[in-house]
């Protein structure tokens, strides 16, 4: 029991947080390795909707319209074109109107953020209906109109209050870091248990452009313990170095393995 209960805390202490990766050889006889993301949902229209823990929604199609109810937390939605049928985001009191995009809406205590990532969507609150903008016959949405409503393109964002107000809500674009670091939750995350370094290597093979190889079979035996984002390949070879005292060599295109850090010419060379 002793030994099962210090095991435990091993590796809580080793997981990774929001911006730090680590790994660690943890003596145990269970191993493990596999790919975990975001909840996925394909709608009957071929549009798939990715949750963030937490998130729900109701889907209300109808032959002239697809409304989705964002019910709680954030969602992103790529969006099957279709102009003849519109997209139709509800959170709370605001609307997301799209034909073929994709975004993202988080759903707040007191206003909803929209982060658009492919294509255009405009953003509807109730106090920007009631300025009697035109609204078509078929639903309660207002059609697009960029002077009234705010037209999010990719790379832009928008957050409109919950409650009314006369204000338009501003349209900002972010840089690719920031648009990046705001949606990470839908970036898979590779996870080990006792897992051999050549089987890692393996599956971060899968989602990295960069090869990693292990230089010897000592090097690709050894046992790796954590969590990662499978676009970090340079975050998992760093806690490597450190937690198991290997070298990288960096290669085009390749990052190899060996046994034993670097010594301090050698990293001068």
């Amino acid at each position: 029991m002793v030994s099962v209960a210090c095991g435990l805390a091993l590796y809580l202490g080793i997981q990774r947080s929001n911006t730090h990766d680590t790994v660690a050889v943890i003596p145990t006889v269970a191993t493990a390795a596999h790919v975990s993301g975001p909840e996925r949902q394909m709608l009957s229209d071929g549009s798939v909707v990715e949750f963030k823990p937490g998130a729900t929604i109701t889907v209300a199609f109808s032959e002239e319209r697809r409304v989705v109810i964002l019910r709680n937390g954030e969602a992103h939605f790529s969006v099957t074109p279709n102009p003849q049928r519109p997209f139709i985001v509800e959170a709370g009191s605001v609307k997301i109107r799209a034909v073929g995009t994709a975004f993202a809406v988080q759903l707040g205590g007191t206003e909803v953020e929209v982060l658009v990532t492919e294509g255009k969507v405009t953003v509807a609150s109730p106090s920007v209906e009631m300025a009697g903008t035109a609204t078509s016959r078929t639903d309660s949405v207002p059609i697009a109109s960029p002077d009234i409503f705010p037209l999010v393109s990719a790379g832009q964002r928008t957050s409109v209050p919950l409650l009314p107000t006369t204000t338009i809500a501003p349209v900002l674009t972010i840089s690719p870091a920031e648009l990046a670091e705001r949606l990470s939750w839908r970036v898979p995350r590779l996870e080990f248990s006792e897992t051999t370094v050549s089987d890692a290597i393996a599956l971060f093979g899968h989602h990295s452009p960069v090869r990693l190889r292990a230089a010897d079979g000592e090097v690709a035996a050894m046992r790796v313990t954590g969590v990662f984002r499978s676009d970090n390949i340079d975050g998992f070879v760093r806690a490597l170095e450190t937690s198991l005292g290997l070298r990288a060599e960096y290669g085009v295109g390749e990052i190899r393995l060996h046994r034993g850090k670097w010594s301090l010419p050698d990293r001068q060379k």
